[in-house]
């Protein structure tokens, strides 16, 4: 290749160098900012100190954590292994009044849920096998309200009582706009239309979001715009 040539593709390789430069950049930024929004978004987390061979996934998931956001407590991270389904305990402070039983996802998208107890101790539970839980159980997503403080008591109808399992009374709640119930499900009555909401608390559209069974198995839960 002659002088002049290289002269001439100079002015083009300059161009290319400031072109991967700046995009190394933005996905630096991006990255940044991405990381900034997650801590953000989980500010002060506890870690936890996890038991009978439970560790943390190895799925590039964050650690096992907890935190009191406004006094609903949150977990974050996933867990696997343990040779029993007790993994954990919360730390005082981060625990229940009651017993709590909240919806997680397992291996291959296989449904469980945590027993929280009052004493701290959390339970994993799957909904078909224990395997499903030792190689992945997400603790991502679920919360529960540490105690009954503002909470609405539910009137319930049609047959449905408040369940005898150690569990909160039916309630509900208003945080930032968004709907949170606590305690467990009823218990059945003849038909599935069990409790209606005050017309304050009634979404515009239809929402429906997962609920648990007596068993670990999945149901969930519809609230209709006609408030019930």
């Amino acid at each position: 290749m002659t002088r002049s040539e290289l002269f001439r593709q100079m002015p083009r390789t300059l161009r290319s160098a400031f072109g991967l430069a700046l995009g190394a950049v933005l996905l630096i930024a991006c990255m940044t900012l991405a990381s900034m929004s997650a801590v953000a978004q989980f500010a002060t987390p506890t870690q936890l100190s996890l038991v009978n061979s439970w560790v943390d996934a190895g799925f590039t998931t964050s650690h096992a954590m907890v935190e009191d956001a406004n006094g609903i407590v949150e977990l974050r991270g996933s867990i696997e292994g343990g040779t029993t389904g007790a993994a954990f305990t919360l730390p005082a402070g981060y625990r229940p009044a009651t017993d709590v039983y909240v919806p997680v996802d397992l291996c291959n998208a296989t449904k469980g849920r945590l027993l929280i107890q009052s004493t701290g101790v959390v339970t994993v539970q799957a909904e078909k096998s224990f395997t499903d839980a030792q190689c992945f159980t997400s603790l991502d997503g679920a919360s529960f309200a540490v105690s009954a403080t503002g909470y609405t008591a539910l009137t319930l109808i049609n047959g449905w009582t408040n369940a005898p399992f150690g569990t909160s009374n039916a309630a509900f709640k208003n945080i930032a706009g968004g709907f949170t119930s606590r305690a467990r499900s009823p218990l059945p009555g003849p038909i599935p239309y069990h409790s209606t909401c005050p017309q304050a608390f009634v979404p515009l559209p239809m929402s429906t979001f997962p609920s648990i069974c007596v068993t670990p198995q999945m149901g969930g839960c519809t609230f209709h715009p006609l408030a019930s």
